[in-house]
């Protein structure tokens, strides 16, 4: 579709119990935070990027390696890559326990922008050995993508046509 806002989930293909991190993926990452926070985005894939240095085995390390090797099974284009990261880090959070959290979600949202918006006039200001204060959790991450659903599906596009083949 030509539409960006439209995407297409065939109910027979979603994994049982994924169903919700499908979602969020395409809803809450695409659609919502990758669309709407152009510039800032790059500050949450960044975010994302870093949890490969995370303790071994803690649930940011444990988030990132899962994204990781299916962003590297999905083979996207280079352009494509970090926006793939923070769409399956999603679902891998999802996965490993992580639930939306819908209280104050704006709030953080709008307090973890704000200090990634200074995080990146410090960053031209500082260029080189500057080590970002702004830090994101799995539970942030869902709940970003949540929170972005939820404002993206408040006039969703329903496209009757498609069917999945079975009466």
């Amino acid at each position: 579709p030509t539409d960006d806002r439209i995407i297409h989930l065939v109910a027979d293909n979603l994994p049982k119990g994924r169903e919700l991190g499908v979602l969020l993926h395409e809803v809450g990452v695409h659609v919502g935070l990758a669309k709407k926070f152009k510039g800032a985005f790059k500050v949450l894939a960044d975010q994302v990027q870093s949890w490969a240095d995370a303790p071994r085995g803690s649930l940011e390390r444990r988030v990132y390696e899962a994204a990781k090797a299916r962003v590297d099974n999905a083979n996207p284009d280079a352009a494509e890559r970090s926006e793939e990261l923070v769409a399956y880090a999603v679902e891998e959070a999802l996965s490993e326990g992580v639930t939306p959290d819908a209280r104050g979600v704006y709030e953080r949202m709008a307090t973890w922008m704000q200090n990634a918006l200074s995080y990146m006039r410090n960053m031209v200001r500082e260029f080189l050995g500057f080590q970002p204060a702004v830090t994101l959790t799995p539970q942030d991450l869902v709940d970003f993508a949540y929170g972005a659903a939820q404002a993206t599906l408040g006039e969703p596009i329903v496209e009757r046509a498609a069917m999945s083949g079975e009466p």
